[in-house]
């Protein structure tokens, strides 16, 4: 489950720092070509999760692991 009461669902989910409001829609031109082309929701909130660094909800441990830390270009649609 998210902050937001939801449960969290793979190439939707993004979780950020307070300074991007629940519900905020952010596109990630890099996951263009995924099945959400490239569009989430900010859904969650992390404590780690500070200033511009978003984390994408992925539906394996395993998954994220394997993608790992990148910097991407993003787009905060309101």
């Amino acid at each position: 489950m998210t902050s937001s009461g939801v449960k969290a669902t793979s190439w939707y989910t993004l979780a950020a720092a307070s300074s991007y409001p629940i519900g905020t829609i952010i596109y990630i031109p890099y996951f263009k070509d995924k099945p959400n082309g490239g569009w989430f929701v900010v859904q969650d909130r992390g404590g780690s999760i500070k200033n511009n660094k978003l984390d994408v909800y992925m539906d394996t441990h395993s998954g994220a692991i394997q993608f790992g830390r990148k910097s991407l270009e993003c787009y905060v649609y309101m």
